[in-house]
């Protein structure tokens, strides 16, 4: 018995070595996803930035063709009023990446408190197999003891060690699911501002051309601000085209590092099934050894009581848990009309 205890402790130090791996590759997948999303923040503020002064650019030469004009160009005051409204959508832009940024810091706080948690549980699981290691050797040298109830005792304690093994790692899986589609859903949210610059960027040169239409007929001077203009924007919409397949790299890296942590999570999953079995096994092997006890009925009892409450919490962890849904296609408009879904 005490060989069977012996070799169960084992497995159970090899399955926490293995969920400590696991931790340290999802820890740094999750650093990695934090330090892309960061790089891709300050290259979406500085293209805010540029788009700002290039914005501010235009509602002046508005303002300076709309004063020297007749009042009969009535267009320039509809070209003036989108310049306004593409500001105001430019600071809706703004503000919705900061709720973007706010939610990732979130995430990362509540990283750090589940890595607090899972280093506790570790220690503590450490200190119960010192302790039943002592036990142990205290009952090989005792001999009062009669050899049945040291068993169902150990039985006992051990089937206690691999109950809480199996739920510390149940919710360890169902945390990491929860960050990693808390990491997909600001990935597409970061998608759908990028795709709305785009859209922005496209908007702007329209708005050029209808520029130039309506003040066709004006003086010489107005003619030669005009023919600065395409230069500005042609270098303008070279710079945006150039950070966009930037993005494209990005986001095609960030997928990779999504479907490693995709794999990571199967790997737990597995895990989370052999210890279930082992369970089972153990559970079999205590039945069997405990029938010849008269404390069988109250052992027996206990245990339907602990594998009742354990059901209870684990359906209510799955209900509450979230679902997971893949919006990771090729294209970019596929990802945010799945987003948008």
């Amino acid at each position: 018995m005490c060989s069977e205890m012996q070799q169960h402790i084992e497995k159970l130090e090899k399955e926490r070595d293995i969920s400590l791996r696991n931790q340290n590759l999802l820890e740094k997948e999750k650093v990695y996803l934090q330090h892309q999303l960061l790089e891709k923040a300050d290259e979406l503020q500085k293209t805010k930035n540029y788009l700002d002064d290039v914005i501010k650019n235009k509602t002046s030469a508005a303002e300076s063709i709309s004063s020297v004009e007749s009042p009969k160009f009535s267009p320039n005051e509809t070209l003036v009023h989108e310049i306004s409204e593409l500001k105001e959508e430019n600071k809706n832009l703004k503000s919705q990446l900061n709720s973007v940024m706010q939610e990732l810091n979130l995430t990362n706080e509540n990283f750090e408190i589940m890595k607090q948690d899972f280093y506790n549980k570790e220690n503590y699981y450490v200190d119960r197999i010192k302790l039943l290691e002592t036990q142990q050797g205290r009952q090989e040298v005792s001999v009062n003891i009669p050899h049945d109830q040291k068993s169902v005792s150990d039985a006992v304690r051990l089937e206690s060690e691999l109950q809480q093994a199996m739920s510390s790692l149940h919710k360890q899986g169902l945390r990491c699911e929860e960050l990693s589609l808390e990491v997909s859903k600001l990935l597409e949210e970061r998608n759908i501002l990028r795709w709305k610059l785009q859209q922005y960027g496209q908007v702007n040169p329209e708005v050029k051309s209808q520029s130039e239409i309506d003040s066709g007929a004006s003086t010489s001077d107005l003619i030669s601000v005009k023919v600065e203009s395409p230069s500005m924007s042609q270098d303008v919409a070279a710079l945006h085209a150039s950070r966009l397949r930037e993005s494209e790299k990005t986001c095609q890296q960030l997928r990779q590092a999504n479907e490693a942590l995709d794999r990571a999570l199967i790997t737990e999953r597995d895990q989370k099934k052999m210890i279930e079995e082992e369970l089972d096994l153990a559970k079999e092997h205590l039945s069997e050894e405990a029938k010849a006890s008269d404390e069988y009925q109250i052992l027996l009892g206990e245990i339907m009581n602990l594998n009742s409450l354990l059901k209870r919490i684990f359906l209510s962890v799955e209900i509450s848990g979230p679902m997971f849904t893949d919006c990771d296609d090729g294209s970019e408009e596929e990802e945010i009309t799945c987003a948008e879904q």
